[in-house]
């Protein structure tokens, strides 16, 4: 008996994502033309990989002499022997900016298409499989390690050494650094899990119930349309992450509020990552800022 009504919740769960499917399948059917040509992925991904290389390698060679070296002793392409903390950050921001921009356009080529139809531009994609997509929450964590936990303590190491040039004070330049490279990654490692949760949570109402039916105007915008769920947990985890820097100046003040912000704003993300399901949409589909109220996609009461 309780064979067969699992099996019958397995197949009304089924259909039922089948129908929630079926805006997805209508998007890809609709008349529309390609945006980027789904041949070029390959190009795009190993273009922003590389890029993404070189704003890493761009970021050590240029921000560690800044930081340990007597000002004037600097011979780095694309800043003068005097630069300011902003021009040190520049070249390898540049850098990650491009690559990130074609690694996603590459990656979600490489899984499905991006589509122009008269109202919007409309993404249709393969979702990551959960381990893959959780493997791709390693590089940005281990890039936080680097750039957070580890460069704090080799700043202190070097102070601690007598170097006169570094100044650990809560206004220096290298601190400062220190920050910027630690908040990126945590901010990227924050989004990669959020979205995670909210892919697993989902897939198990799924399983559980069958996907909905209807959709809520308010959680179609705030979960699928923005994303915003997501990018709480983002930037809990970005504060979070800069937690060490008030840690290190002894600041119990400043330490609790980073802390306590994170907790809250992670926890926040997590509960609105749990109403996906609200939306009324698969997953492996987006579509973008501009005229996404107006497309096809947009939700429809029973």
């Amino acid at each position: 008996m309780a064979a067969k009504k699992a099996t019958k919740n397995g197949a009304s769960a089924r259909k039922a994502f089948a129908r929630a499917s079926a805006r997805k399948d209508s998007a890809a059917n609709t008349e529309s033309a390609e945006l980027i040509p789904r041949r070029w992925w390959w190009v795009l991904l190993g273009a922003g990989v590389l890029m993404i290389a070189l704003g890493t390698v761009m970021a050590a060679a240029y921000s560690i002499p800044y930081a340990i070296d007597e000002p004037g002793s600097m011979e780095l392409p694309f800043v003068d022997e005097y630069p300011t903390v902003v021009e040190i950050l520049l070249p390898p921001f540049f850098a990650f900016f491009i690559g990130g921009i074609l690694t996603f356009l590459g990656e979600l080529l490489r899984r499905g298409t991006m589509l122009k139809n008269e109202a919007t531009n409309v993404s249709v994609f393969r979702p990551l499989h959960v381990v893959v997509h959780a493997a791709w929450i390693v590089p940005p964590f281990v890039a936080w390690l680097i750039a957070m936990p580890w460069a704090l303590s080799l700043l202190v190491q070097n102070a601690d050494a007598g170097q006169d040039a570094m100044i650990l004070g809560a206004d220096s330049d290298a601190v400062f650094l220190v920050g910027v490279y630690g908040g990126l990654a945590a901010l990227m490692t924050g989004a990669v899990a959020g979205s995670l949760f909210k892919k697993l949570w989902f897939l198990a109402v799924v399983r559980r119930s069958g996907a909905p039916e209807s959709s809520s105007a308010f959680w179609w915008s705030f979960s699928f349309y923005w994303r915003l769920d997501v990018w709480l947990v983002a930037l809990g985890v970005l504060m979070l992450g800069l937690a060490p820097l008030p840690l290190h100046f002894s600041s119990p003040g400043g330490t609790a509020a980073t802390l306590g912000g994170g907790v809250a704003l992670v926890a926040l993300g997590l509960v609105t990552c749990t109403q996906y399901a609200r939306a009324g949409m698969p997953l492996g589909l987006g579509t973008s800022v501009s005229g996404g109220y107006r497309s096809l996609l947009t939700p429809r009461r029973p």
